[in-house]
């Protein structure tokens, strides 16, 4: 039985980091502009689907996944290389402190947060966006 909730954890975890490789192009929607080195690349082609769409609950996310084929070649690759990095980043988060459901979430946390030094570059700006994100959710409640 404590393997089956392992197991279901695990692919919590992982439906989590899914739906969140879509969360950066929903922000970049609401906020009218792009981040980092593509800035703005598919922006337009997200107006184009999903403009008649409320933002929040995942709603933009969804969109973007039901109308994935008509985006450009290019921004279709840059979402498959988004949700390539938070593989990778899950990756090594497993290797530092394990499944997220191999621990109570606050031992998780507290690991994360001592070794997250160790992670990638890459993996530490992700996780940093996540923190900033979830204070600001937890702030506006």
């Amino acid at each position: 039985m404590e393997f089956f909730i392992k197991i279901i954890r695990f692919f919590l975890l992982l439906t989590i980091l899914i739906i969140g490789s879509f969360s950066i192009a929903e922000d970049d929607f609401k906020k009218g502009k792009g981040k980092g080195k593509g800035k703005g690349q598919c922006r337009e082609e997200i107006k184009k689907y999903c403009s008649g769409i409320e933002p929040g609950e995942g709603r933009i996310k969804d969109c973007i996944e039901k109308n994935k084929s008509s985006f450009s070649q290019k921004c279709q690759e840059r979402m498959e290389k988004r949700k390539e990095r938070r593989g990778q980043c899950k990756s090594e988060v497993v290797a530092l402190c394990g499944a997220p459901g191999d621990k109570s979430k606050e031992e998780f946390r507290s690991c994360m947060k001592e070794k997250r030094i160790q992670l990638s570059e890459q993996c530490q700006k992700m996780g940093k966006k996540r923190r900033g994100k979830r204070n600001k959710n937890k702030h506006q409640d």
